[in-house]
């Protein structure tokens, strides 16, 4: 979220689809922005790094961040919610 600067709903319903690798663009379609018009993030070579792993962990799903019971799904925002608590917490206790 912090490489892409975008909403955590707009990350947990993200396709592999709308990313296109080669040229380093994921475009949101308007029907997911606030506004109603498609937008183009521009991603960064860490961002695409960490996009080609999660391509390889998603198992074949067509989202980004599939549940981990059914890859028919994305993420729920409960479970990101989850993580980027436990990944604060563990920031602030390294250091």
């Amino acid at each position: 979220m912090l490489l892409t600067l975008v909403r955590k709903s707009e990350l947990t319903n993200a396709t592999w689809g709308k990313i296109n690798f080669s040229d380093a663009v994921w475009t949101i379609p308007k029907e997911r922005m606030k506004r109603r018009t498609s937008h183009l993030v521009f991603l960064s070579r860490q961002a695409l790094d960490i996009f080609i792993a999660l391509k390889t962990f998603a198992g074949g799903s067509d989202y980004v961040l599939p549940t981990r019971y059914d890859s028919d799904r994305p993420m729920s925002s409960a479970t990101l919610n989850q993580v980027l608590t436990l990944t604060y917490a563990l920031a602030q206790k390294s250091s």
